[in-house]
C-alpha cells in the first residue's frame, strides 16, 4: 500500500480522537445529553456537506441501494487479528468496575455497527465517483438521513410517552440552546470533515484497511489525554495494571494490521 494513503488513513483516525477526547469533556463538563449531542453533530455535519455538494443533484431514495459481500481477511492478518482478540478478552477481564461490562457492551455494539456501515458506505457506488462535490453531496445526504431517522423516532418515543421527550425544555436534550451551539460546532469543525475523510479513505485503501488505522484511534487519545493530564488540564488516565497489559496487547495486534498494510504494494 502506499505509505502516503495509509497516512492519511492514520490522520483520519488521529482527528477522531481529538475529536472524542473533546467531546466527552464538552458533554459531560455541560451536563449535556450525549446522544442528543451526537445527533445534532451528524445534522450539522450532513447539512455543511450538502452545501458543499449543493450543485450536484442528489438522489435520496438510493441510499438504500446497498450490497455487501464477503471478503475473508488474508493470511497474513492472521496474526494481528488474533493479538487483537486475546487483547480485547483480556481487557474485558481486567476491568475493575462491577458495572463496567455495560460500558463493555455498549463498546461493543457500538464498534459492530460502525464495522456494518464501513462495509455498506465501501460499496456503494455513490462512494466511488471522483467528483469532489459529488462525494460531498453524498456525505451529507447520509449524515442527515441518519439525524433525521433518530430524532423523529425518539421524538415519536416522547410523544406516545415510551420515554422522556428530547424536547422538553427543563431536559437536557433538544431543549438546551448550549447543547445546540457546542454541536453544531464540532460537527462543522470535526463531524463533518472526519466523515468525508472517512468515506474517501474507505474508497481509496479498502473498507479493511480503513478498519485496521481505526485501531490505533484509542491509542492515540490515551497519549492526548496524557498530554493534557501533563499539561495540568486533565486528570492523568487512571488504569490498572492489567488494563495497561492488555491494552499493550490490542496496540501489538493493530502495529502487525498496519505493518503488513504498509508493505503491500497496491
Amino acid at each position: 500500500m502506499n505509505g502516503q494513503v495509509l497516512a492519511i488513513a492514520l490522520g483520519n483516525s488521529f482527528l477522531w480522537s481529538v475529536y472524542l477526547l473533546l467531546t466527552r469533556h464538552v458533554v459531560s463538563g455541560a451536563h449535556l445529553d450525549a446522544w442528543a449531542y451526537t445527533l445534532v453533530q451528524l445534522l450539522s455535519a450532513g447539512l455543511a456537506m450538502l452545501w458543499a455538494g449543493r450543485r450536484t443533484p442528489g438522489n435520496w431514495r438510493d441510499l438504500l441501494g446497498w450490497a455487501l459481500t464477503r471478503k475473508r481477511p488474508a493470511r497474513r492478518d492472521w496474526p494481528g487479528l488474533g493479538l487483537l482478540a486475546v487483547g480485547i478478552v483480556a481487557f474485558a477481564a481486567a476491568l475493575a468496575s462491577d458495572t463496567a461490562w455495560r460500558g463493555m457492551l455498549w463498546l461493543v455494539l457500538s464498534e459492530a455497527t460502525a464495522v456494518a456501515a464501513s462495509w455498506m458506505i465501501a460499496y456503494h457506488p455513490r462512494n466511488r465517483v471522483t467528483d469532489l462535490a459529488a462525494r460531498s453531496r453524498f456525505t451529507g445526504e447520509i449524515l442527515v438521513a441518519a439525524s433525521l431517522a433518530f430524532i423523529l423516532v425518539w421524538s415519536l418515543a416522547g410523544v406516545v410517552g415510551l420515554m422522556a421527550s428530547p424536547w422538553a425544555g427543563a431536559g437536557d436534550a433538544f431543549g438546551r440552546v448550549d447543547l445546540w451551539l457546542y454541536a453544531a460546532l464540532a460537527g462543522l469543525l470535526f463531524r463533518a470533515p472526519g466523515t468525508w475523510l472517512g468515506f474517501w479513505t474507505i474508497n481509496t485503501t479498502g473498507v479493511q484497511t480503513y478498519l485496521i488505522a481505526l485501531t490505533a484511534m484509542p491509542f492515540f487519545a490515551i497519549a492526548l489525554e496524557a498530554v493534557a493530564a501533563r499539561l495540568g488540564w486533565l486528570a492523568p488516565p487512571a488504569l490498572s495494571t492489567g488494563e495497561w497489559l492488555a491494552a499493550a496487547v490490542i496496540l501489538a495486534g493493530a502495529v502487525w494490521l498496519i505493518a503488513v498494510r504498509a508493505r503491500t504494494t497496491p
